[in-house]
């Protein structure tokens, strides 16, 4: 064989001894490689089918009774196929005399509809709508003789308007007199909140702004004397408290965001 084909082909299996030889050949590290980001469409995995859900198995009435055999509990209570229970349907209570003290209806564990409340005595103790599972329009409460107690209004679970409540009054008529008046704006107290004593003499009046404490409140003692004034802003005691001792001496304290800066004492 010529010498140089000797040559050429000496130097092809170098070639191949050098390939399959660990370390003689440059093998490319990570800095001569180069990744790009992936721009294409999204791909999502295959999360599989959506299970069906629960399916009823049947509805029952459960009934619950008191020591003395009478009725506790009436109430329809539905079963699934994974064994999830809800309320659904009637759903009764009463008192241990017997006497009905509530009922109502439940969807999917929401009251809904009309609930009715009663009073041992079988009178009416209030009404309530549901809406939703939410207690929604006029509601009343009335005493065993039928007398209102109070009066208030919800929007869909939200508490709206002007909230009375009456009490007997001490005297022998034992008439009713309101006690306590209150105001809302979409379920947050606003305005000045007024109690009052049985009497009639003042309790206490507080100031109301989107539902927090803001302005001065004060407070009265049963002898129409005045115990204290506070003054609120934005929720926080700010600015000037006048508490009046028994002895008609008043303590000033000074606020500031809720914090007691300054405070003055009689000796």
């Amino acid at each position: 064989m010529p010498i140089r084909l000797r040559t050429i082909v000496f130097s092809v299996f170098a070639l191949l001894a050098a390939a399959c030889t660990p370390g003689l050949m440059a093998q490319p590290g990570p800095r001569d490689t180069k990744i790009e980001p992936y721009t294409g469409p999204p791909v999502f995995l295959n999360e599989g089918e959506t299970p069906p859900p629960p399916a009823l198995v049947e509805t029952k009435l459960q009934s619950d009774k008191y020591e003395n055999g009478k009725p506790r509990l009436e109430r329809e209570v539905s079963r699934y196929s994974d064994d999830s229970f809800e309320s659904n349907g009637v759903y009764r209570e009463y008192f241990e005399n017997g006497q009905l003290f509530t009922e109502g209806r439940f969807t999917k564990n929401d009251p809904v509809g009309e609930w009715v409340f009663y009073h041992e005595n079988g009178e009416v103790a209030k009404k309530v709508t549901y809406v939703d599972g939410k207690p929604d329009g006029v509601i009343e409460t009335l005493d065993p003789q039928g007398r209102v107690l109070s009066h208030g209004e919800y929007a869909v679970g939200k508490r709206k308007g002007d909230w009375v409540t009456y009490a007997p009054s001490d005297d022998e008529s034992a008439e009713l007199v309101k006690v306590r008046e209150e105001h809302y704006a979409d379920g947050k107290p606003t305005g000045v909140w007024k109690t009052w004593r049985v009497d009639g003499s003042p309790a206490q009046e507080t100031p109301f702004e989107d539902g927090v404490l803001n302005g001065v409140a004060t407070e009265w003692d049963e002898a129409g004397d005045k115990r204290a004034e506070i003054t609120f802003v934005a929720g926080k005691r700010d600015g000037l408290t006048r508490v009046w001792r028994a002895d008609g001496k008043v303590v000033e304290q000074t606020f500031d965001d809720g914090r007691l800066t300054k405070q003055k004492a009689p000796e």
